[in-house]
């Protein structure tokens, strides 16, 4: 149901943060770290042209990948990671 549908069962009283539900939370939260991910990029490339910005670009993400491991990891109850190198 969304939260316009909810606000309609519920007599359209609803007010600031009521009747939102995590799933409301998450999409606005997530769609703000990709508005500001993609805008960061753009300013960037305008600003120091193409190549720097894949540069840059491609250290944040090494940087944030261990620290998104550990998250994911905390997340689905994994202590140990075995790597298995496929050939």
């Amino acid at each position: 149901m969304s939260r316009a549908e909810r606000l309609a069962c519920k007599g359209g009283n609803m007010s600031g943060l009521d009747g939102l539900e995590k799933s409301d939370i998450r999409d606005l939260l997530g769609k703000g770290w990709l508005t500001h991910d993609a805008m960061w990029f753009y300013h960037t490339c305008r600003q120091f042209g193409i190549e720097k910005a894949n540069e840059i670009n491609k250290a944040a993400i090494q940087a944030m990948a261990p620290i998104e491991m550990e998250r994911a990891k905390k997340l689905l109850g994994i202590t140990a990671v075995q790597n298995k190198l496929i050939c």
